[in-house]
């Protein structure tokens, strides 16, 4: 897979950018504020339909307009598509396949897959649980359109649960858990599913990279979190459980927090408290893990979600870097870059070309950005 040709308009500080992108490695050099971001959150945006910085897409049209245009030419291996969005200020979003107006935005999935690699990625391995199920359930959905309509609904019911038990409506309390544990479990099976495959390509990106050390990636389901050690320790036997095993703890944990949840007024059981691991050699790389070490087993799990999505839906995603290869030390840079596959279609923003190895940067198709339009291409 592969974006051919790219126009963004009234986009952020994007005024106008019309390119057509080199089929491996494009980088875009500027000063903070430029631009460098906004251009790569607008191809994030074509792929997910989301932004992974705006609390209201209203912030991602330009304060001077009240519309904002994408548009993508992707190449796939036997054919080739369009994808268009319109965001107009006050308005839902529209958005374009071809010539078919997409129904739901969760239809765009797939169409332009991509991982995007920014600083915040980096603060993975010790930041919020919330941010690690966010990795997970954007690569899941990624390689899954059933698993983003389930992940929907259940938000959807968690919703509506956290409702009734914050007007009191107690009665309702049956309806609502038998549609959480359905979904609930449905949801925790893909993820443990999708965290065994990950950990596979996160230890073989970790090692390449590192040169000795083993990572490995484990799920930690929300009735474990006060166990954490005890995952840990067993995690070298693994921890498998049936559908039918996760349903039955779902189903006893509802009752045993009943009437606590009463008290709180909110659901305090279920996925949406779930949470990763990430070892490093046998030890819990949040606690132990040196910032060298977290920030090693960030660039694996990157790696890991890119063959992750490649191996699900036999297309390549793009990978985006947003700034982050100039935090890292010379070589695990340049292991990293030579880690990713010729056949990946890569977007590196930089503020330093001369803090890139230029090994890493041969045949790449370089691109300056200021005040968000670009002012030359040149081949390095």
């Amino acid at each position: 897979m592969r974006l051919d040709r790219l126009q963004m308009r009234g986009f952020r500080n994007i005024k106008e950018i019309l390119y057509c992108p080199s089929p491996h490695l494009n980088v875009f050099v500027g000063n903070n504020g430029q631009g460098k971001t906004n251009l790569l959150e607008g191809v994030y945006f074509l792929a997910t339909a989301s932004s992974q910085r705006a609390y209201k897409e209203d912030e991602l049209i330009n304060w001077q307009g009240d519309e904002a245009y994408l548009e993508g030419e992707v190449a796939y291996s036997q054919t080739s598509t369009k994808i268009c969005v319109v965001l107009t200020r006050g308005k839902r979003k529209q958005i374009w396949v071809g010539s078919k107006r997409l129904a739901s935005a969760l239809d765009v999935f797939g169409r332009l897959s991509a991982v995007l690699f920014s600083p915040d990625d980096l603060n993975l391995v010790k930041g919020s649980p919330s941010a690690r199920r966010r990795y997970l359930d954007l690569q899941i959905a990624l390689a899954n359109k059933y698993f983003r309509h389930q992940l929907q609904k259940y938000n959807k019911v968690l919703a509506q649960r956290n409702l009734a038990l914050k007007k009191g409506h107690f009665d309702q309390m049956d309806i609502w858990d038998e549609q959480l544990v359905t979904v609930g479990v449905d949801i925790m099976e893909r993820r443990m599913e999708a965290v065994d495959m990950i950990s596979e390509f996160a230890s073989v990106a970790h090692r390449s990279i590192s040169g000795t050390e083993d990572l490995r990636v484990i799920y930690l389901p929300f009735f474990l979190r006060e166990q954490r050690e005890y995952m840990i320790a067993r995690a070298e036997k693994g921890a498998p459980y049936s559908k039918d095993k996760l349903r039955g703890i779902f189903t006893h944990q509802l009752e045993e927090k009943k009437s606590l949840e009463r008290i709180q007024k909110m659901t305090l059981v279920g996925p949406q408290r779930d949470d990763l691991i990430f070892l490093i050699n046998s030890k819990d790389a949040r606690i132990y893990g040196s910032q060298g070490q977290q920030r090693t087993a960030v660039l694996a799990s990157k790696l890991a979600e890119l063959n992750y999505v490649a191996q699900a839906q036999e297309e390549r995603p793009l990978l985006l870097l947003d700034d982050v290869l100039s935090e890292l030390d010379q070589n695990r840079c340049e292991r990293f870059l030579m880690h990713i596959s010729q056949d990946t279609q890569i977007f590196l923003t930089t503020t330093d070309l001369g803090s890139l190895d230029k090994r890493s940067l041969a045949g790449a198709q370089i691109s300056h950005i200021s005040e968000g339009r670009l002012e030359q291409v040149e081949k390095f």
